[in-house]
């Protein structure tokens, strides 16, 4: 057996993640684990190559001795979807990985250290990872990240996406939402969502809204709201969550309905006002902020929300046992602590509860943007 290369590669949304590779002639083995410095890196790869170094098959090694699990996310692993993609990023690795390898890698007949791969593929709003999980293998080893814009946005905003969420996957796990929050900048006279909706009513065409792009859930919501209420808005469209809240901040525009844990460190420092939040419930972190329905919008909930999917194809016993392990985890305190502190409520439940999101979700947002005649440009 010869080591024909060794690959250290960094995955997700955390800088020192570190993923170590080992190819040889006879296949690859890895590891995903949690380096601090590249000392620390240099003495891990040492650890996976010294199955080799001594001679031995490192099938044999039952840290080496598992398929490689494959996550595909639509999305860069920072930056456009800020902190909001940053929680699907910890529910990959929190669900598959570190903190919880206890009960989904042990349910699943792996070993604790087993080995996992995300590939962060972005690009049309999220279609071209999906596309490519779409394309794999249904051989139990493939999840693809669901959002509310891949399974139930994209396919009324974009012409082809390439890919039919219905026909092409089958729902595994529904992980959790966040709930998005209207604000407005400091200078904005209005200090309700009712004064905000009458200040627009008496100025048509005056009140700019921003959002991280097009057929994005900080878009939709707004425009769903213009419906109900009759108002007319601008609609701002910017590449990612940062700049948008820049010029919020700055004045450049007057709202913007953010996910909550982006949003959240420029309300709590004064920067921006909060006028309702689209949970079902308040928020713990803002329990001073009503919800939509509280502030007399019946009916209005908007929770961006995460889960995983599989390939069509992939054998329904597979599907029940990730979708138990998965189950197994969120009822880990530890992980829906991380989840809950990265601002998402876990759900959870079979199969079917994804499924069933996805259907209500796509029929909801399909009205939005038929109604508004929204395209991706």
């Amino acid at each position: 057996m010869r080591i024909t290369a060794i690959e250290t590669i960094h995955v997700g949304a955390y800088p020192n993640l570190t993923f170590v590779e080992v190819h040889t002639d006879e296949g690859v083995s890895g590891l995903g684990e949690t380096f601090r410095g590249p000392q620390a890196v240099a003495a891990h790869v040492h650890e996976a190559i010294a199955p080799y170094l001594l001679g031995r098959d490192p099938r044999a090694v039952e840290a080496h001795s598992h398929h490689l699990l494959n996550g595909y996310l639509g999305f860069a692993s920072s930056g456009a979807e800020t902190r909001a993609a940053s929680a699907v990023d910890i529910a990959l690795w929190d669900l598959w990985g570190k903190a919880t390898n206890q009960s989904v890698l042990q349910l699943l007949g792996g070993p604790v250290r087993d080995r996992i791969r995300v590939y962060n593929t972005p690009g049309a709003g999220g279609n071209v990872g999906t596309l490519r999980a779409a394309k794999a293998p249904a051989d139990g080893y493939t999840l693809v990240q669901c959002t509310i814009g891949t399974c139930s946005i994209n396919g009324s905003l974009y012409a082809n996406t390439g890919f039919d969420v219905q026909k092409d996957f089958v729902p595994v796990f529904l992980t959790g939402g966040v709930m998005n929050v209207f604000t407005v900048n400091n200078n904005f006279p209005a200090r309700t969502m009712q004064e905000m909706v009458d200040w627009a009513r008496d100025n048509p065409g005056k009140l700019t809204f921003g959002s991280s792009g097009i057929g994005a859930s900080n878009h939709l919501a707004p425009e769903w709201l213009a419906f109900l209420t009759g108002i007319s808005m601008i609609h701002v469209p910017y590449k990612g969550s940062g700049p948008a809240i820049i010029d919020l901040i700055g004045g450049q525009i007057m709202m913007f309905n953010d996910n909550e844990p982006s949003i959240l460190p420029q309300i709590k420092s004064g920067k921006v006002r909060a006028l309702a939040v689209t949970g079902p419930q308040r928020s713990r972190a803002l329990p001073e902020v009503p919800t939509m329905e509280e502030a007399g919008y019946k009916g209005f909930v908007v929770e961006p929300w995460f889960g995983f999917m599989a390939p069509k194809g992939t054998p329904q016993p597979v599907v029940d046992k990730l979708n138990a392990a998965f189950n197994a985890a969120l009822a880990n305190p530890r992980v829906r602590r991380r989840l809950e502190e990265a601002g998402l409520r876990p759900v959870g439940g079979p199969p079917e509860r994804l499924g069933d999101q996805i259907r209500i979700e796509t029929e909801r947002w399909a009205r939005v943007i038929k109604a508004n005649n929204i395209k991706a440009e």
